[in-house]
């Protein structure tokens, strides 16, 4: 992980694996102190890492196995809040986290491979790939939606609006 404190003009180093197999997807930060990563599988354990002093150093945040050759996307990591967030996986997997990423369950999803996720808020999200599902219970459980895309989403964003769900999904 590279961070900048010069607005980008340059940047240092303030995590990196040694391990050869290890490729992170992911990096936020909640605020200006707080933030989560998120990386494929090493040893059969999913790569998270946590922040709790504005990215200078990383720790492991939770220990979570990797099921079979299952791996994340670049794409496929969302947090609502510094609570609640959700990863894809290749193996028809959403995984969620309600406690900021100490713990994760998952949930399946109608197609084989979630390259996107994204929630308007902790319950209402959308999951894509060979098809759209969306979620109602905060991605404890997936359901095609009505209205289907051609293609293959490859990226998505949520929009919660008083009185209206509004989704916006790239494919290709």
């Amino acid at each position: 992980i590279y961070r900048s404190t010069n607005g980008g003009f340059g940047w240092h180093t303030v995590y990196s694996n040694d391990d050869p197999a290890a490729f992170l997807n992911y990096v936020t930060l909640f605020d200006d102190l707080n933030g989560y990563a998120m990386g494929d599988p090493v040893n059969s354990e999913w790569t998270l890492l946590r922040t709790t002093d504005g990215g200078d150093t990383w720790e492991a945040a939770a220990s979570l196995a990797q099921n079979g050759s299952e791996a994340g996307w670049n794409n496929a990591m969302w947090w609502a809040d510094n609570q609640n967030g959700w990863f894809g996986t290749n193996n028809g997997r959403v995984y969620r986290t309600t406690d900021g990423g100490s713990t994760w369950d998952f949930a399946a999803t109608s197609f084989t491979n979630s390259l996107a996720v994204s929630f308007a808020d902790p319950l209402n999200g959308l999951a894509g790939g060979e098809a759209t599902d969306e979620s109602v219970d905060g991605g404890a459980s997936w359901s095609q939606t009505a209205a289907q895309i051609a293609g293959t989403v490859f990226g998505s964003a949520a929009v919660n609006l008083p009185a209206n769900r509004w989704y916006l999904v790239s494919g290709g």
